[in-house]
């Protein structure tokens, strides 16, 4: 197998210090460095010569989709994950757009690759990496081209901050359609690591996911807050300790700083550095970095999570005009970031990448769509989307800051709101929190709301849920809540 690529060629440097290390531990199945790629190189051999630059990966979290992922880049080429847990049109979109000629699925004697058509494929640069699908506020979901090059200078820039170090073991807690799992598994495999991955049932349970962590012996959790929650209580419940942890990484959405609170006081993994990153699935993962501690708990503005400062491949802007000017320290503004990290943009969407990944001082930039404020210090803190800030009464809020302040809450722990619109009806703000161990009384919460927030901010019903609905990727499922609240309404008019 030659190295043709830089992310390929330090895994070959890995594997050669021991090919009989660990590399996955997928349940039972233990595989070797050498052992995967040997299974890589079976993959590459069924990829057709006349196949074109993109190759489909249609299989869960296992180590043989791992396997295809290392032997499509063998070949040169870039993969495109389709979640097979992905409603039926969703999967048919991606192949249709990427115009994905073959994919690699899980066949009966492991990974097999499938001719789709006859269609050669878009092409993407030399050292195209994968592609990532991406939803947003512009409409259907684009891929978004990322490099090889941009993966490791991610990896190099955040050696220092995360404290990457040969032989840990990283969960793979992910999607593979998820770009947080990029962190988790070349985060892995390129020190020389081992990736534990998360089944899909343990990933929905957070008792069996805690369990798993000890047993597997897991030294960097990678994980959306959102599902950190889950964990954070099911910790707290059973007195679930993780000694072998040392290094929590979040991404994917804002933090809580509630539950990170929790997890101290619960004494799951007293030695464990918490890190929070931020980033864009456009700008390759992570931009940021910020190691929480209760002092930066303690002196958090609500509404506003730190997310620290850039990592040594990129450069933040805060500003108001694309990035012509900087906003003053304590002006909020878009972040708009340029480095190493910022991808090739979108797949086949010359348009829209002209707008989103404008050129800036030389460099190419990328408009996060994100509203934070650069503090005088110099930290970053993130506010919120642009797109989730909406007017109520000729009022101009934040969603987020309304979440952050109902989980100041002792009895709360965890609140997503959305605007209910209904035609010829007043907008409506509607929050749903979930309880630490039962909700405080939904009348009562919006009395304890009036005291601190103006009126406009209070929401106008606030309903308690045991968990917070999650899209695949781990994240709160807004739209979700959103149809919640329409049938609500309706039922109630």
């Amino acid at each position: 197998m030659a190295g043709t690529g830089s992310v390929l060629s330090r895994l070959l440097e890995a594997a050669s210090a021991d090919p009989a290390a660990p590399a996955l531990i997928d349940g039972a199945r233990v595989v070797g460095y050498g052992e995967l790629l040997d299974a890589a190189r079976g993959v590459a051999a069924d990829i057709p010569a006349d196949a074109g630059r993109l190759i489909g990966i249609r299989m869960g979290r296992g180590w043989a989709a791992v396997a295809a992922m290392i032997g499509v880049l063998s070949t040169g080429r870039a993969y495109v994950p389709v979640d097979p847990a992905y409603p039926e049109p969703r999967q048919r979109y991606i192949e249709a757009d990427a115009r994905l000629g073959h994919v690699v699925e899980d066949g009966p004697d492991g990974p097999r690759v499938l001719r789709l058509g006859g269609d050669p494929g878009h092409e993407v640069p030399d050292n195209a990496m994968y592609v990532i699908y991406t939803s947003g506020s512009t409409g259907a979901p684009k891929g978004v081209v990322v490099t090889q090059d941009n993966v490791t200078s991610l990896l190099d820039a955040a050696t220092a901050d995360v404290r990457i170090r040969p032989g840990r073991r990283w969960s793979i807690f992910h999607s593979l359609s998820f770009d947080f799992s990029v962190w988790e598994v070349w985060g892995a495999l390129l020190s020389g690591g081992c990736g534990v991955l998360v089944d899909r049932e343990t990933a929905l349970d957070p008792q069996l996911f805690g369990e798993l962590l000890r047993d597997a012996h897991v030294n960097v959790l990678s994980i959306v807050p959102s599902a950190f929650a889950g964990l954070v209580r099911a910790a707290a419940k059973s007195g679930l300790r993780l000694p072998d942890l040392g290094t929590v990484v979040f991404g994917g959405e804002a933090v809580r700083l509630g539950d990170v609170a929790q997890w101290w006081q619960a004494g799951v993994a007293p030695e464990c550095a918490m890190i929070n990153m931020y980033g864009i699935t456009e700008t390759t993962v992570h931009v940021t970095a910020c190691r929480l501690t209760p002092d930066a708990l303690a002196s958090a503005t609500p509404g506003r999570t730190p997310i620290g400062r850039p990592l040594s491949n990129a450069t933040v802007r805060v500003s108001r005009d694309g990035g012509a000017t900087v906003c003053a320290d304590g002006e909020p503004g878009e972040m708009i970031v340029l480095g190493a990290g910022v991808s090739e943009g979108y797949l086949d969407r010359p348009g829209l990448t002209a707008e989103r990944f404008p050129v800036l001082d030389g460099q190419r930039a990328y408009r996060s769509g994100d509203w934070g404020v650069r503090t005088p210090d110099g930290e970053l803190c993130y506010v919120g989307r642009i797109d989730n800030q909406v007017k109520i009464r000729g009022h101009r809020i934040e969603l987020g800051e309304i979440e952050g302040i109902l989980e100041q809450h002792d009895d709360i722990a965890a609140a997503a709101c959305v605007i209910h619109r209904a035609d010829g009806r007043p907008e409506r703000l509607v929050a749903y929190v979930v309880g630490r161990a039962v909700a405080p009384e939904p009348r009562a919460l919006r009395g304890w709301m009036a005291t601190r927030v103006p009126a406009h901010l209070v929401p106008t019903r606030i309903v308690p849920l045991e968990e917070l609905p999650m899209t695949a990727h781990g994240k709160v499922d807004r739209a979700a809540l959103s149809e919640r609240a329409a049938e609500q309404f309706e039922a109630a008019a």
